[in-house]
């Protein structure tokens, strides 16, 4: 009933919502994005904050990543909390589908696949959740799964599950029946629709592979030095020998040297990376701090990493390879490192129920002329991080950084974010913006 007087209020437009990294935006996301609006009126976006799921820094921004999203569409960006983009699958889809639930106004949820059919996936939902109560580091501790755990141990969740059910899942298929399983378990009145993802456009990934890792030295060169062409085709930059697509914020990247000086290299990031977490560990080796108080650190993990340091110096990329166990991905080893420098406790994650219970959401970009919708959230928002936002917070809601874990989580990992970039623009001094 509430939610159809919102309807009315908000004068019956139709709301997507769309969950998305954009790092960088490619010309998938463009795409999704435009069946997106064909779908409804108003598009909000559930936008990745400095850290990724894969366990490392944005290559852009959010704030930069958010203005071109509105540019391409969006109406609306939303930020997740920083503790549940850096968490698995599970918990990241959990935390996606709570805040979008408690809105109160999103009618459509709309996701790329490979699969590309919702029934199917919810029936891949369904047969998994018939297999075990999972995430993608282990199984939960009240079922009694010790003869799963053993086979589990010489492998990776994705490969488990491909086992169990024999079908092998992408990661945005993953993604997907994570979605279907938390509508489901919030009982949510959200119509999921799934695209399918377009093979014939390099990916993501591909695109930071080759800003990064000079896997093609022309491209990537080219796309460094062509200046003009950035001015003529200010989104995407098509070059031969290449990825497909690029991005206007490529020239503010902080992992690539731009006119010799203005930004950090991936070395440098590393050797940042390094210092901060070795500074960590020592200061809660000094201080009797047990690290298994971070969140999704267990003994073993302890354990190998007190291991691995005590065979001398290592540096951050380093210490994650040797890490990364059977197992283990790559990416989750990332993500436990990044919990201990951001300071995300176990207990903090545990005090929303593993994202069962988001208490607000950070409001970063809005287009001008969307700035009324805010009014029909149910849940608080917050939007530009400076004293006096927080104090009006704090008197309306009644908490603040002080006593709200998850505000201060994500208040400081921006922090740490700008200084491991040498970002100039702090995040006390970014304000909500309009465009």
């Amino acid at each position: 009933m509430a939610k159809n007087i919102i309807k009315n209020k908000i004068e019956n437009k139709k709301v997507v919502a769309l969950i998305i990294e954009a790092n960088p935006i490619t010309k998938g996301h463009i795409k999704i994005i435009k069946e997106a609006k064909n779908l409804g009126d108003i598009l909000i976006c559930l936008l990745a904050p400095d850290f990724v799921q894969r366990g490392e820094l944005a290559i852009y921004n959010k704030y930069d990543r958010a203005k071109t999203l509105i540019k391409h569409g969006a109406d609306i960006i939303l930020e997740m909390p920083v503790e549940y983009a850096l968490s698995s699958a599970k918990y990241y889809a959990r935390a996606s589908i709570n805040i979008l639930n408690k809105l109160g106004i999103v009618d459509y949820l709309i996701f790329g696949s490979n699969i590309n059919d919702v029934e199917k996936l919810n029936e891949i939902s369904n047969e998994i959740s018939n297999v075990l109560e999972y995430n993608d580091i282990g199984f939960d501790d009240d079922k009694d799964l010790n003869n799963n755990k053993k086979s589990f141990v010489a492998t990776s969740f994705p490969k488990y599950i491909e086992e169990k059910i024999n079908i092998k899942l992408s990661p945005n298929d993953i993604l997907a029946v994570e979605y279907l399983s938390a509508l489901k378990e919030f009982k949510s009145k959200i119509t999921p629709i799934t695209i399918k993802r377009d093979e014939s456009l390099k990916s993501a990934t591909e695109i930071r592979n080759i800003l990064l890792n000079n896997i093609d030295t022309n491209a990537r060169r080219d796309a460094e030095q062509s200046s003009e062409l950035f001015r003529k085709r200010p989104f995407i930059y098509d070059y031969r020998r290449g990825a497909e697509q690029s991005s206007e914020l490529f020239r503010k990247s902080p992992f690539i040297y731009i006119d010799n000086i203005k930004y950090p290299t991936p070395h440098t990031i590393n050797i940042n990376l390094t210092h901060y977490l070795n500074q960590k560990l020592f200061y809660c080796l000094q201080n009797n701090i047990d690290i298994t108080t971070f969140y999704d650190i267990d003994e073993d993990f302890k354990n190998n990493i007190l291991k691995v340091l005590d065979d001398g110096f290592i540096d951050y990329d380093t210490l994650c390879q040797k890490l990364n166990k059977k197992h283990l991905t790559l990416a989750n080893v990332k993500r436990k490192l990044l919990h201990i420098l951001l300071d995300i406790k176990e207990k903090d994650v545990m005090s929303t129920s593993y994202g069962k219970n988001i208490k607000y959401v950070r409001v970063i970009a809005i287009k001008k002329e969307s700035a009324r919708y805010l009014k029909y959230f149910s849940l608080p928002f917050i939007t530009n991080t400076n004293k006096k936002e927080y104090n009006k917070f704090y008197e309306t809601y009644g908490f603040s950084i002080e006593n709200n874990p998850s505000l201060k989580i994500n208040y400081y990992s921006s922090l740490f974010y700008d200084m491991i970039t040498n970002s100039k623009n702090i995040e006390g001094t970014r304000k909500f913006m309009t465009y």
